[in-house]
């Protein structure tokens, strides 16, 4: 991590302490930063502990608990600028784009680029790039409550990073969410596949399953937004990283979101992954990753000895999509 500290402002780095509004009215939260999760690629995941809150908030985190901060702050994008040139921030062209936006989400889909709006300035792409990512991750957490602590983190609630004490000046303050920190937790890329037992790959299932008809669909299934934990006796499968998901839009008729689901195909998609994992290890695809994909499965009947895995490693409690 400190090989990679030097892009991490003061105010995000080990010991600084930071105010978030919650949206609202809901109060106030004050944390201390105990570690960034680097590098940045999109938003920014922190690890911090709460301190104080405001009185009577209805966040129900408890204080001197760990929490994860997921930021959505346009000056720390992997990528700013056309074709992934660099487009390196600045105050002068947020504050430009600022009084374009006003902090406001507005005019965007996920299509639309620079060039085609006719924007002479990248900040405001920038901004509503990334309050829509936060506005589908809170969306989307809301409506996946059933599932909270179990196939999906905890959501504790969204605000507002207060920076207006920071230097260098900021023309506005990011929008962030909480999330429960999964510890100990090992994703699908690293997993021993051994260690994915029937229960628990059906759990997973389950989870996927369960996101089209609370109105979710996941836009983004690669291999580290699937979560295991404990990392060496896993009994937990969590689903992470909500910021390209789709929610069903109200008058959506049954006909349409059903269509909107099956065009994103989670649950395929997981059994693929899974059954990906089994079969370039060796180990045999259990049944409930075989429905709808026998080019996978077929394997089985030349199926090699089951191989010897390392340790899985002990990943850092990422819920985000980094």
């Amino acid at each position: 991590m400190s090989a990679n500290l030097s892009q991490c402002p003061a105010y995000l780095k080990p010991g600084a302490e930071l105010d978030i509004v919650l949206d609202g009215a809901d109060g106030t939260l004050h944390v201390v930063i105990d570690h960034p999760v680097l590098p940045f690629t999109s938003s920014q995941v922190i690890v911090a502990r709460l301190v104080s809150k405001s009185p009577h908030t209805p966040c129900k985190l408890a204080l001197g608990s760990n929490v994860i901060l997921k930021i959505f702050d346009p000056r720390f994008l992997k990528r700013r600028g056309p074709d992934d040139d660099e487009q390196p921030w600045s105050y002068e062209a947020e504050l430009e784009g600022f009084k374009r936006h006003k902090g406001q989400l507005t005019r965007w889909c996920r299509t639309q680029h620079p060039d085609i709006l006719g924007m002479d300035k990248w900040e405001e792409f920038y901004f509503l790039r990334m309050s829509s990512d936060h506005a589908a991750e809170v969306e989307a957490y809301r409506r996946l409550r059933p599932l909270q602590g179990r196939g999906v983190p905890v959501f504790y609630g969204s605000g507002t990073l207060d920076l207006t004490h920071t230097a260098p000046p900021r023309a506005f303050s990011p929008r962030l969410i909480l999330l429960e920190q999964i510890t100990d937790a090992v994703d699908l890329a690293d997993i021993d596949p051994l260690l994915l037992h029937a229960p628990l790959v059906e759990a997973l299932l389950e989870t996927v399953g369960a996101l089209g008809p609370l109105g979710v669909a996941h836009g983004d299934l690669n291999f580290t937004n699937y979560l295991f934990t404990p990392a060496r006796s896993p009994r937990r499968a969590v689903l992470i990283d909500f910021a390209d998901s789709v929610c069903r839009a109200p008058g959506a008729s049954d006909e349409e979101w059903a269509r909107e689901v099956e065009e994103h195909g989670v649950v395929r998609e997981t059994r693929v992954r899974l059954a990906m994992r089994f079969a370039v290890a060796g180990v045999r695809v259990p049944e409930c990753c075989r429905h709808d994909i026998p080019d996978l499965v077929d394997r089985d009947t030349m199926m090699q000895p089951t191989p010897t895995f390392p340790p899985p490693p002990m990943t850092e409690a990422l819920v985000a999509g980094l």
